[in-house]
């Protein structure tokens, strides 16, 4: 009877989340059913001064990775038709047989928490700060390892971590953000708790994975795919929701040395577990569940007709049923993602995950379906209103390079004018031209409308937020109609003395309100 109310009263403190830098009298190693609290200890090279206590931060990113994970839906009841349990697992027919494990990590993993001065029965967990595998470079924020034998694991952790946001201010920092591509994007949400809680999930004792047993260790998982041009890109880790998503949405390739199940991957990389924690948090945080990145079949959903730079929260592919897809992904920050080493040879393995078939769309649940199509009319801003712009093109004799000019009027979703290009004695409007876009950003606009005159295709291509079109597209919500006559796709006649020639757009793009 005493030892039963010495735990229940053990137990209801835990929950204020307090931690200590002493290790507890009796250390057994972090136990992954560990109910009583591990204690962070050692704190080797880490600075506790006044104006730089890099102790307190790690305790409150500590509390914050345990935040993360006690959500319903992550410690417990996963569902497994839900948005971010397929994205992030796949369908449920596809992992039905490590569900058991992938929830039973999630249930050790929430175990690990912080624990008491008092309390003689905890855990510990070693930190430092000195980088003993010199595996603090670039992009890398933290790095775990799993000694042998007897000696404790330890997370490390680097500069770059202490430079992180809070989980409260990420959260509030992206929240009301009119740009959907920058609210719903889980990756925007980076914070300490996140880098902490990813570190969890490599310490073998916390996902209950020490020597693969009971549940696989978790890797950072290798994939390989092949871009829009057919050329080989990677092998690269699946880090951030981008390429973790790639694990559940693709079948590994039959070119692969090792095509096991969809289930096989995403239970052993942990960005698909760490991600989907975060988006879970986020659902009840934000207003809905945070769905990009997002990948889309470009055949059926042709968002975007001319992918430009930036735009990493869109994974496109192209495929038919007897090959393997071709990606558009954005790498343009792929070294700062793949920066580290594998420093902890418990944690490496040779195994790459192929991009494959993707799973064929009848295979989602219709739930999930349904929700899809409400995220593209995000992402196409049905949801919104529809602004308006008039483009006057100019074709001039100047060299090709600049020879291309715009008027133009736009008009907001309420048609209200709030743009209209100046007149000039001194040109004939605004250069439109590849090397030199017109860029308007203006009150009444949520986002910069970007505008470039295309001689290859003789057509105008336009961007706005995550929407992009040409003057050549004549249906949906994104498009264009000539008015009038087309002009000769040869040019002014008589150059370098012949008159400019004209063409005018009447054109449509999805806005806000």
């Amino acid at each position: 009877m005493s030892q039963y109310s010495f735990k229940a009263v053990g137990l209801s403190l835990l929950l204020s989340l307090t931690v200590v830098d002493a290790a507890p009298a009796d250390d057994g190693g972090i136990n992954p059913s560990n109910t009583l609290g591990t204690s962070l200890v050692d704190y080797t090279g880490c600075k506790g001064d006044k104006d730089n206590n890099q102790k307190d931060f790690i305790n409150k990113a500590y509390e914050e990775a345990h935040k993360i994970v006690t959500v319903d839906g992550v410690k417990a009841n996963i569902h497994w038709d839900s948005e971010a349990a397929v994205d992030f697992f796949g369908p449920p027919q596809f992992n039905k047989d490590q569900q058991s494990q992938i929830q039973a990590v999630f249930a050790n993993v929430e175990t690990v928490q912080p624990g008491y001065w008092w309390n003689p029965f905890g855990h510990s967990l070693q930190v430092r700060c000195d980088n003993p595998k010199n595996n603090c470079g670039s992009g890398v924020t933290a790095y775990t390892v799993n000694p042998s034998k007897n000696e404790k694991p330890y997370i490390n952790f680097c500069p770059g971590f202490f430079r992180q946001y809070t989980l409260d201010k990420a959260v509030e920092a992206y929240k009301d953000e009119k740009n959907p591509e920058i609210k719903w994007n889980v990756d925007n949400y980076m914070n300490r708790g996140l880098v902490f809680l990813h570190e969890l999930f490599h310490v073998d004792m916390a996902a209950d994975s020490e020597k693969g047993e009971p549940n696989p260790k978790i890797y950072d998982i290798k994939i390989r795919y092949e871009d829009s041009k057919g050329e080989p890109k990677g092998p690269i880790k699946a880090y951030t929701a981008r390429y973790s998503k790639l694990l559940a949405r693709f079948l590994p390739s039959n070119k692969g040395k090792n095509p096991k199940s969809t289930g096989y991957w995403v239970q052993r990389n942990v960005d698909n577990f760490s991600r989907y924690a975060m988006a879970k948090y986020l659902e009840g945080k934000i207003g809905g569940y945070p769905f990009l990145p997002m990948i889309y079949d470009k055949l059926l959903y042709p968002l975007v007709p001319d992918p430009r730079p930036g735009k990493s929260s869109l994974v496109a592919f192209q495929a038919d049923k007897n090959s393997d897809a071709k990606l558009e992904v954005d790498t343009s920050d792929v070294d700062a993602l793949d920066g580290d080493a594998d420093v902890d040879s418990t944690h490496t393995t040779d195994e790459v995950f192929e991009v494959g078939r993707p799973i064929g769309a009848d295979e989602f649940p219709e739930s999930y379906k349904k929700a899809y199509a409400g995220w593209l009319d995000i992402i196409k801003g049905k949801k919104d209103g529809t602004c308006k712009v008039h483009v006057k093109e100019i074709w001039t004799c100047e060299d090709a390079a600049s020879n291309l000019y715009a008027e133009v009027k736009i008009t907001d979703a309420n048609g209200k004018n709030v743009y209209t290009t100046p007149g000039s004695a001194h040109s004939p409007g605004q250069p439109i031209n590849d090397g030199h876009p017109l860029k308007l950003s203006k009150s009444g606009l949520d986002n910069t409308l970007t505008i470039v005159g295309e001689h290859s295709n003789d057509y105008i291509q336009f961007s706005y937020g995550s929407t992009s079109w040409t003057s050549g597209d004549t249906k949906g919500d994104a498009s264009c109609k000539l008015v009038g006559d087309n002009w000769d796709k040869n040019g002014p006649k008589g150059c370098p003395n012949a008159m400019a020639i004209t063409r005018n757009f009447d054109c449509q793009f999805p806005c806000g309100k």
